[in-house]
């Protein structure tokens, strides 16, 4: 039995972040190495000796990196054979070349037989990447935790409306929130078991594309508000942002704005307050049309009318 991923690489060039190698290595890393971990509890790895292989380059130091220490009982383990006197690493090479049959447009037949019809009672499931929305939530081996269709359709279509409205745009600040939001878009519907995306991470998806370096507040001020000034949905924690996939995850962003907003607004509230009664009430700070909104939430909160 055997399953295989199957990329469709001009899918991919669509999301910025995944168009430089070091950036999409580790993103088929993660992926390969996530579905064998989920499947096998023990796991051997073989690699082809055989010439050079930047990917594979790749996904040994990653696994050397995220699996658990080999001990007696196999439970992890690496090794290199020579293709030519394996039989597994011939039949995994015969494999993909006939798939690339199926699904590479270059190598398309219609005189070919159907060689997935042919292979099927061998396979197990084929896995694909990137995932359309409808592949996402119909894919039940790929289901988040506590995964609720209504609200991963809202926050999946918030986000696509605003990167089909600004595809064509110029404004640099816009195009560093589509990158941005591409990425969170990606991860929700091929990577979503990872959680949260940190802050570095994002960043380092814009420094892939070009955009000059910003500090962490300008990324927040400049990407991640505006985003959802725009009515984009993006839940936020301690470990970064994420296109919120359950009810869950939106209450992760109300409660880090509960923490964050409320006690902003009593420290205004504060001063507002000890200023008027030091000035017997001639001193109002939020007077000034700017704070209008402000002075009527505060004024509302008094039971003022």
């Amino acid at each position: 039995m055997f399953f295989p991923v199957v990329i469709d690489k001009s899918e991919v060039q669509h999301f910025k972040g995944l168009r430089w190698k070091k950036s999409f290595y580790k993103f088929m890393n993660e992926r390969v190495h996530f579905d064998l971990r989920r499947a096998f509890s023990n796991l051997t790895v073989v690699a082809d000796s055989m010439g050079s292989n930047e990917y594979m380059d790749s996904f040994i130091k990653y696994f050397d990196e995220h699996s658990e220490p080999v001990n007696l009982l196999g439970e992890s383990s690496l090794m290199f054979e020579d293709s030519k006197g394996d039989v597994l690493i011939q039949i995994a090479d015969f494999i993909s070349g006939t798939l690339a049959y199926v699904y590479d447009l270059h190598k398309k037949d219609s005189n070919a037989p159907d060689y997935l019809k042919i292979l099927a009672s061998k396979i197990t499931y084929v896995r694909f990447y990137p995932k359309t929305f409808e592949q996402f939530i119909h894919d039940p081996l790929g289901m988040p935790h506590e995964y609720d269709e209504t609200i991963a359709r809202l926050c999946h279509k918030q986000a696509a409306m605003f990167l089909d409205k600004h595809k064509e745009d110029d404004d640099e600040e816009i195009k560093a929130q589509c990158i941005v939001l591409e990425y969170l878009l990606f991860r929700m519907m091929n990577n979503h078991y990872r959680g949260y995306i940190s802050t570095k991470e994002l960043k380092n998806q814009l420094e892939y594309t070009g955009v000059q370096h910003m500090s962490i507040s300008t990324f927040r001020l400049k990407i991640i508000c505006k985003l959802r000034d725009a009515g984009v949905i993006i839940s936020s924690s301690s470990k970064g942002y994420k296109i919120p996939s359950n009810e869950t995850e939106i209450y992760d962003f109300i409660n880090h704005g509960n923490q964050v907003v409320l006690p902003m607004l009593w420290r205004l509230k504060k001063c507002r307050d000890l200023v008027k009664l030091a000035t017997n009430g001639q001193v109002d700070l939020l007077e000034h049309d700017e704070y209008k909104d402000l002075k009527a939430f505060f004024d509302l909160k008094d039971g003022i009318k």
